[in-house]
């Protein structure tokens, strides 16, 4: 882990859940946010292509978990891509042949910021995140630029690799299972509330989620970090020198009292063809724990 550029100001907690924070976000994230290049093919579209598409429907439904569902209904941008920015990450998505587009936005960095959603064609209209739970739940995110995949792996309560209670992509849990488990067990459960495997447009980002138990004891819960697309065995282009070798990405944390922080990070290169330990492929370092209280 090697931190570069220490540009985040901490805020009140009681701030954390306003505007505020979501602008130090933005303002923080530097590098780490992919270029959008939804709007560059719309600004060829003529005028009148734009004049002929009314303002189409954009719903928001908070979702359990702290997430927002998106709904567009508009034939008229069918097949159009459309760029969601929230806390000035571009996340990009197309609109389907029938003219519909649901999005599902995980509210890493709080609820209540507007989020700013732009057409090829150049029309933009803005709604505000509004989510479920946050004061309930406390979220790790990985934030990355490179086209590749990181993971995040949680250990829930010292859990084995691939035991109940790995929480990562392949074994992501869902908001029902955990706060299901949470009521059952009187403890705190997580699930992987977003997931990138570094092929999508855009930025790329992963998030743990935890909901919180009211009458958890205090404890940790072990993160690890894996540089998925290098594997065990680094060849080609994510070994040595090459263009992948070094990935930097940022990890943010957002409790559910508000508090949020932010770090960064990078995949220092690594020999080609040689095995890495499990240690070395699960970073721990890459990614601070999560401590749990009641």
């Amino acid at each position: 882990m090697k931190s570069r550029n220490p540009i985040w100001v901490s805020l009140p907690a009681k701030l954390a859940r306003s505007f505020s924070v979501t602008v130090a976000v933005a303002a923080s994230l530097g590098s780490f946010v992919a270029p959008s290049s939804a709007g560059i093919d719309g600004a060829q579209l003529s005028q009148a292509r734009v004049a002929d598409c009314a303002e189409p429907s954009i719903t928001t439904q908070p979702m359990a978990g702290g997430r927002t569902r998106f709904s567009i209904a508009d034939p008229c941008r069918a097949g159009q891509t459309v760029t969601f920015t929230y806390v000035g990450v571009p996340f990009q998505r197309k609109v389907d042949s029938g003219g519909r587009l649901d999005f599902i936005l995980d509210c890493f960095a709080g609820d209540g910021s507007p989020v700013q959603i732009g057409f090829e064609d150049g029309s933009t209209f803005s709604r505000n995140a509004v989510a479920r739970d946050m004061a309930r739940v406390s979220k790790v995110s990985v934030l990355w630029s490179a086209n590749v995949n990181l993971d995040i792996h949680a250990f829930e309560y010292a859990a084995g690799f691939g035991k109940p209670g790995h929480v990562w992509a392949a074994a992501p849990s869902s908001p029902e299972d955990s706060r299901r488990l949470s009521r059952e067990e009187g403890q705190g459960r997580g699930f992987i509330s977003h997931v990138s495997d570094g092929g999508n447009l855009g930025s790329h980002l992963e998030v743990y989620t935890f909901w919180h138990h009211r009458r958890q004891n205090g404890g940790v819960i072990r993160l690890a970090l894996d540089y998925a697309s290098r594997g065990s065995m680094p060849q080609g282009e994510t070994c040595g020198g090459g263009r992948m070798a070094e990935v930097e990405f940022l990890v943010l944390k957002l409790s559910r009292g508000g508090e949020f922080s932010r770090t960064e990070g990078v995949f220092q290169p690594a020999a080609c063809g040689a095995p890495l330990s499990e240690e070395a492929r699960y970073s721990t370092k890459a990614i601070p724990d999560l401590f749990i209280d009641n």
